[in-house]
């Protein structure tokens, strides 16, 4: 494992029954210094840690459709996500961010290694190319018109 200057995680959101093992392995591996656990976040703190970022994590393989990559990317940071999460297909749509099959930490930590620490950014003509067709109004006409085609 290599440990550099100035690389700090920072782990946020809800408990979700993780904290524990997240916990136990800062103290196993004698982390404390590079891991701060900041808990659940609202805007504009959940914005700047975003933007601040280098990448935001999200790999899970309990989410269908995590918002959390979404947020990150209008934030201009690029996540990293399970190949098999919902998000990931629309990810890769825009040719943004990084995958990884769930539970492979060695292909994790090479991400982490080998981009973690530049500023990995999402253009912003990807960002609003996302905008464009995934905001609020472009979702809801798609949920009508498959709704009015169900019998």
């Amino acid at each position: 494992t290599i440990y550099r200057s100035g690389v700090h995680l920072v782990i946020a959101g809800n408990d979700n029954n993780f904290m524990q093992d997240c916990l136990n392995l800062v103290k196993k591996f004698n982390l404390g210094r590079f891991v701060h656990f900041q808990g659940p976040v609202k805007s504009p703190e959940k914005e700047a840690l975003y933007k601040g970022a280098n990448l935001t994590a999200y790999v899970t393989v309990n989410e269908t459709f995590g918002l959390v990559p979404i947020e990150s990317v209008l934030c201009g940071t690029e996540p990293v996500v399970a190949n098999t999460a919902g998000v990931a297909e629309l990810l890769r749509k825009f040719n943004v961010g990084y995958e990884v099959e769930y539970g492979d930490t060695d292909a994790l930590a090479e991400i982490f290694t080998r981009r973690g620490l530049n500023k990995n950014k999402v253009p912003n003509q990807k960002i609003l190319k996302l905008l464009k067709g995934y905001n609020w109004g472009v979702v809801a006409r798609r949920f009508v018109s498959l709704y009015k085609n169900v019998k």
